[in-house]
């Protein structure tokens, strides 16, 4: 081990009766990115926390640049020179762009005041030195999810650290984005630092990473170098005795659709695009919306959901004209909708899996004004059954879950409302395999009992396997829509960026069978994992 690298030595942690490390140890050397992977709850988020100094372990120890560490605080770990990128945003909304990089130091000037001619030259260094494309002075209110992210993480390359860990920090961005993201991380790994990157995107961690540590239960199950590592031995390591159950899924089927279930028109204005955009929706069919980000696909969907106020719009269920203003109208006309970020606008922070879980259904649960408390367990026991939420009880806070666990209490509130219509935002964004997996079944299921799914999704893979057809932007405007052996990953990301047919390789790749979760279409019969 070299004396600039960091290693963890026989780290474990406990909350309560749960372990959730268990004497870990691994090392990550100058000049290298460690990938470190695992299903949500295997304690990664717990490691990551420790080396960002904000959660301190029961045992073991830290090691960095060949001196011991004790660190108890973010700003130790940040003094250390080890910078975390969370999955979860921190930026400060009402700061601009420029002042959120700078914001772990913040220059003064000789009086004690913000220098703020020196905030922004810092900044411009920074996305300058990185080739990150962002407006400095915007507020960062006005960014959208996938902005927010970079500008997480040009706040931590700001400090110039020595490790840099990145945990889900392409989760949210498109595969442009998330392809800078990793050039970065090979470019502080060429200057001799080390990275950790933690991603639920196997691609990924195949593409960026010299090595990679599997967790599973709180345990370190193996590192291996990634030029000696297939995929298989990947999800092997990763889902233990579920891998080959994984492997041989091939219950996910194409559906042709049923009659008509929504129809919508929505002028160019409500949705923010160059042209008017009209789509249907048929009973049993699932329908992603795919695009680089800022092309209109995310607002198409929330314009649909009532989650913008869509002035003009027409929306027919069935033969019926309804009228929806929010996501609570959405609901009451069977129009479910979960949005983007679980934290800041799906859960309810704070409460139980129990209360968040029935949120929906709270006057089928209630009566003269009384909640029914052994019918809201009762269905409680019925969502955790079918969609396989991992949770202790019901009483347990909805924030001590893995985000796999949370994403899947917001897809059962959902199911319990009895959706028509389910309008889904990125719904596996940060979860993992074996959840996403549990996530694509489920919306199958779905389908065959009749309900339509709009599905956006950043993930190309995703909108390739599990969906019947796909509604393609580009430069604010639907060019494409692509149905059964069309929907390929390469003919996505052809229309995505916004080429003709013609120019599109005809010797594409049909794909095969993935190991990350993301079902792959065969052929135009059915799809597989």
């Amino acid at each position: 081990m070299l004396d600039g690298g960091l290693r963890v030595v026989s780290v474990s942690k406990s909350y309560g009766r749960v372990d959730a490390l268990v004497d870990v140890s691994l090392a990550v050397q100058p000049g290298e990115v460690h990938a470190l992977v695992g299903e949500n709850g295997s304690g990664k988020s717990t490691l990551v926390k420790i080396l960002a100094g904000s959660v301190r372990p029961d045992r073991g120890e830290i090691w960095y640049r060949g001196r011991q560490l004790s660190l108890s605080s973010p700003s130790h770990a940040h003094r250390a020179g080890i910078a975390t990128v969370f999955q979860e945003l921190s930026v400060i909304p009402s700061l601009t762009v420029a002042e959120n990089i700078s914001l772990l130091a913040l220059p003064r000037t000789p009086a004690g005041t913000i220098d703020r001619k020196a905030v922004l030259h810092r900044a411009e260094e920074v996305v300058s030195q990185y080739g990150f494309h962002v407006n400095l002075d915007a507020r960062c209110s006005s960014l959208s999810v996938q902005q927010l992210q970079l500008v997480e993480l040009a706040r931590a390359l700001s400090s110039d650290p020595n490790v840099l860990v990145l945990d889900e920090a392409t989760s949210a961005l498109d595969a442009p984005e998330a392809a800078e993201v990793i050039r970065i991380c090979r470019d502080v790994a060429g200057a001799g630092r080390a990275v950790v990157f933690i991603s639920h995107r196997l691609d990924e961690v195949f593409q960026v990473a010299d090595w990679c540590s599997v967790l599973r239960d709180g345990h370190l199950i193996s590192t291996r170098s990634m030029q000696q590592t297939s995929r298989n031995d990947m999800l092997q390591d990763l889902l233990g005795d579920k891998a080959a159950a994984i492997l041989s899924r091939h219950a996910l089927r194409v559906s042709s659709g049923g009659p008509p279930l929504l129809k919508a028109v929505l002028p160019r204005a409500c949705w923010r695009g160059r042209e008017d955009v009209s789509f249907a929706l048929s009973e049993g069919e699932i329908v992603g919306l795919a695009g680089l980000q800022g092309q209109g696909q995310k607002e198409v969907l929330q314009v649909v959901a009532g989650d913008l106020p869509g002035s003009g719009k027409q929306l027919l269920l069935g033969d019926r004209p309804i009228s929806v203003s929010s996501p609570a109208d959405a609901l009451r006309h069977g129009l479910c909708y979960v949005p983007e970020d679980r934290h800041r606008d799906g859960l309810l922070s704070g409460h139980s899996v129990l209360v968040n879980l029935t949120l929906a259904v709270l006057k089928a649960v209630s009566r003269f004004g009384f909640l029914n408390r052994r019918l809201e367990i009762r269905l409680y026991h019925q969502m955790v059954a079918q969609l396989g939420i991992h949770v202790d009880s019901w009483k347990q806070p909805i924030e001590s879950l893995s985000g796999g666990n949370q994403q899947k209490v917001l897809l059962g509130r959902v199911l319990l409302a009895r959706p028509r219509v389910l309008l889904l935002d990125d719904p596996t964004r940060g979860i993992d395999v074996g959840a996403k997996a549990d996530v694509y079944e489920t919306l199958r299921s779905l389908a065959d009992q009749g309900v339509g799914v709009l599905l956006n999704s950043t993930e190309i893979k995703e909108l390739a396997g599990v969906c019947d057809r796909v509604l393609v932007f580009h430069d604010r405007r639907l060019v494409a829509q692509l149905a059964g052996d069309e929907t390929t990953e390469r003919h996505l990301l052809h229309a995505m960026l916004g080429e003709s047919r013609s120019e599109i390789d005809p010797r594409d790749e049909q794909g095969s069978p993935q190991v990350d979760g993301s079902p792959t279409r065969q052929q135009p019969s059915g799809v597989s994992t």
